[in-house]
């Protein structure tokens, strides 16, 4: 029995060693690679040619209906020859200049003080009591502490 042991062994280890060895009986990555292309070209050019015709049937039918229009539409009658007409000069239009800058230090080195007249006029009615929205400030302080 040992004896067939080793027979069988190695005569079976030799079968399934030249059962891995196959190479594959398929096609190739390149001829799939040329087989892809050849179909993606063929889909794009149907793709193409059906644009292009329904391009060109929409352009038959548009100039159609524009000479259907132009048969139906009476023609003027001939006028008398109208001078020739000179379009007139294009208007130019400047735009208008941009406002002053009123630059204080310069103002003030002038004698003047326009830039700070309103600032002067704020501080002074602090001074006198006159606040402007100091009312409406005390009216919500006091409905907030109410709870309304």
């Amino acid at each position: 029995m040992k004896k067939i042991k080793y027979i069988i062994v190695p005569a079976l280890m030799g079968i399934i060693m030249a059962s891995c060895n196959s190479e594959p009986k398929g096609p190739t990555q390149a001829e799939l690679d040329s087989q892809v292309e050849a179909k993606v070209k063929t889909a794009t050019d149907q793709l193409k040619s059906d644009c292009d015709n329904r391009i060109m049937d929409a352009a038959r039918a548009n100039a159609d209906s524009i000479m259907a229009l132009a048969n139906k539409a009476p023609k003027p009658a001939p006028s008398a020859p109208t001078k020739a007409h000179t379009p007139a000069p294009a208007k130019v239009v400047t735009p208008p200049p941009p406002p002053v800058k009123v630059d204080t230090k310069k103002d003030k080195m002038n004698g003047g003080n326009a830039a700070h007249e309103q600032n002067t006029q704020d501080k002074k009615d602090k001074m006198i009591g006159k606040e402007t929205g100091k009312e409406e400030i005390l009216k919500k302080k006091k409905d907030k502490m109410s709870g309304k």
